[in-house]
Formats: structure tokens, C-alpha cells, sequence
């Protein structure tokens, strides 16, 4: 017992607690879950692992002619910017994990796109983008 509570203290001092950007990031998927299916947007499924990433939401619009592969980026820091999170690294392997979900897209008749959503979580509220179509496939 006291090994595991060394080992996590460990952790912390060395890697920051992650539990804490966990929570954010799993408050910011709900808060952008809720976000589309307001608009009326359909979830079709959420945080589907795909080789060693992971999509976060796939959703098809209010029309039923786009099928979009959404990443959502989170932070509750005032100057933080979620869109900077989204690396040249990042990018690929959206695009990457995007191009399996193709076969979905033809069963259900429309267009693949990639979309962002990012959300703030700031004491004053929530702040949400959409950003639609960030990359072609």
C-alpha cells in the first residue's frame, strides 16, 4: 500500500496529475456531446479507439448527409487556447483514423469530414467553437 501511494506521488511530482486533465477532457467531450445533439446532430458512437489514437465523438448531422469525425479539445486555463493543442502530429492521425470510418459514411449515404470542437471551461461558463471540414480526406 504505501509502494502504490510512493509511486503515485511519484507520478505526480514528475508528470503533473493527470487525473485533473482527464477530468476536463472527459467534461469537455460530454459538454461537446450535448453541443451537437442540440444543433441535432445524431452520436453515433464516442471514444473509439483506432490503432494508437482515439476519435473522440463520430456524428452525423441534422440533414444526414455529413458524417463527421470530431476531435474535441478541452482546457479550463483563461489562456489557454485548445486549438494550439492540435499539432501537425495530431492532424495526421485524425486524418488517418477518419479514412477507416469511409465504409460508415457510404452506409449512410453522405459526405466524411473532420470537424474540432473546443470548449473552455472557464468559472464564467463555457466558451464552444465548431470548426467544419478542417481537413479534406
Amino acid at each position: 500500500m504505501q509502494l502504490n501511494r510512493w509511486l503515485t506521488a511519484l507520478r505526480i511530482l514528475l508528470l503533473g496529475d493527470t487525473s485533473d486533465n482527464q477530468n476536463i477532457g472527459l467534461r469537455g467531450e460530454k459538454v461537446a456531446q450535448a453541443y451537437l445533439k442540440i444543433k441535432g446532430w445524431k452520436i453515433i458512437s464516442t471514444n473509439i479507439r483506432v490503432g494508437h489514437g482515439e476519435i473522440d465523438v463520430i456524428a452525423l448531422s441534422p440533414s444526414q448527409d455529413i458524417f463527421a469525425v470530431v476531435e474535441v479539445r478541452t482546457t479550463a486555463n483563461i489562456a489557454g487556447n485548445p486549438e494550439a493543442t492540435i499539432t501537425r502530429k495530431k492532424r495526421r492521425a485524425m486524418k488517418m483514423a477518419a479514412k477507416r470510418f469511409r465504409y460508415l459514411a457510404q452506409k449512410y449515404n453522405c459526405k466524411l469530414r473532420i470537424d474540432v470542437i473546443t470548449v473552455r471551461l472557464l468559472t464564467s461558463g463555457r466558451k464552444i467553437r465548431h470548426y467544419k471540414g478542417v481537413m479534406r480526406l
